[in-house]
């Protein structure tokens, strides 16, 4: 199967579902989740191979047009597919590689350059060739130390970007970068490149995801390497827009195969000749954590059918940014549920509850930090209120 977007578009959760069980449950328990445990002890990200059956289903490709050779597919389904993963697969690393590389290669295709398109769009469908987004630096992008200098038709970049998911598979960064004039652009920097020093960074948790610094040291390319020339902060801040509710996709899977395996161990462990999930107040926690995970499915299922009309804004979009932050705090809160509930066996490594907490906790700054996006809301809903008043006031 090349192209599951063909029956999958408009499908409905149910459909996703039983396609990412028969195409890749067996897959995740058989050659993935057996390390998980091991990948998290001792920091060990996922290999290229890990990746392999994942292209050959189409999946790195399948949100671009099949007119570049991708699957054609639509977010909401795509979306959909990360929710099922998150529950099949025992790390959200996974699941979030997956949606990113799927993304940059829409980016990269989106600059309608042929030459990009056999170097960089063809390999990376096939799981060949990886990218990864260096955005982050240690202040906000107004501020941006990098630098970009022109000499001729070349730059030179010299800075730093302190984090990047995935950069020890990628051979491609695509790279935020302010020039002598202030303004932002976007470049296409290759690992090969001279001057390009990349190193682990680590982490409490989601180790698997291969977290990078990245280190530019008179970074040479050409101009033809330069993929958004102008308003590259308008470009990066939508495809964080849109990268966003991806974060929390697989979250909404995690918490309910937690919650499935919690009431499963609770119903072994016996306490005054019962099983622990006869207690009433075990039943109100999972009653609980119950509440929060299907609240977290509503959120989420909402946010992507928004993705199927034009009522998004592409810049910030309050629903998808509120689902996303809604969705990591009830994800921190299940897994601390866990915890709770499971005691000593929980906080070992006897369960994976204590590995969920800490995978969940990335969420807090992936994406857009949950404290930034607070803030957006807050002014949103201020901005509403206002401009609502206003409209009144105005009509009287």
């Amino acid at each position: 199967m090349t192209n599951p977007s063909a029956f999958l578009t408009g499908s409905s959760p149910e459909v996703v579902q039983q396609f990412v069980r028969g195409e890749l449950a067996e897959y995740f328990a058989t050659s993935v989740n057996p390390g998980a445990a091991e990948r998290d002890a001792r920091s060990i990200p996922f290999t290229a191979d890990v990746f392999e059956p994942i292209a050959r289903l189409g999946l790195l490709g399948f949100l671009l047009p099949r007119e570049l050779g991708g699957g054609g597919g639509d977010r909401r389904t795509f979306g959909l597919i990360l929710e099922q993963i998150g529950f099949y697969c025992d790390e959200l690393e996974l699941a979030s590689l997956v949606s990113m590389y799927a993304d940059l290669v829409s980016v990269i295709a989106a600059s309608g350059r042929n030459d990009l398109l056999a170097t960089y769009v063809a390999p990376m469908i096939r799981g060949e060739l990886f990218a990864t987004f260096a955005y982050t630096e240690r202040t906000d992008a107004l501020s941006f130390t990098s630098r970009a200098v022109k000499h001729g038709n070349r730059y030179v970049l010299r800075g730093e970007k302190c984090l990047q998911t995935g950069g020890h598979l990628a051979g491609v960064f695509l790279t935020y970068v302010r020039d002598e004039h202030d303004d932002l652009k976007l470049f296409l920097l290759e690992r090969s490149d001279p001057g390009m020093h990349i190193e682990p960074v680590a982490t409490a948790g989601f180790r698997a995801a291969g977290l990078t610094r990245l280190e530019l040291r008179d970074v040479e390319v050409s101009e033809q390497r330069v993929i958004a020339r102008v308003d590259a902060l308008s470009h990066a801040q939508r495809f964080l827009n849109d990268r966003r509710l991806f974060v929390a996709c697989p979250m909404i899977g995690r918490m309910q195969s937690i919650l499935n395996s919690c009431v499963t161990h609770l119903g072994s462990v016996i306490r005054y000749g019962a099983p622990l999930t006869q207690h009433q107040a075990v039943q109100a926690k999972l009653g609980r954590m119950f509440a929060r995970t299907q609240t977290s499915r509503a959120v989420l299922h909402d946010a992507l059918q928004r993705w199927t009309s034009n009522d998004r804004n592409q810049l910030f979009d309050p629903i998808s940014s509120a689902a996303k932050y809604t969705i990591v705090e009830n994800a921190i809160e299940l897994a601390r549920d866990a915890l709770y509930l499971t005691g000593w066996q929980g906080y070992s490594t006897n369960l994976p509850y204590e590995r969920m907490l800490r995978g969940f906790m990335s969420g807090i700054a992936g994406q857009t930090a949950q404290d930034v996006i607070e803030l957006l809301l807050g002014n949103h809903v201020v901005t509403e209120v206002v401009l609502s008043s206003h409209k009144k006031a105005v009509n009287v």
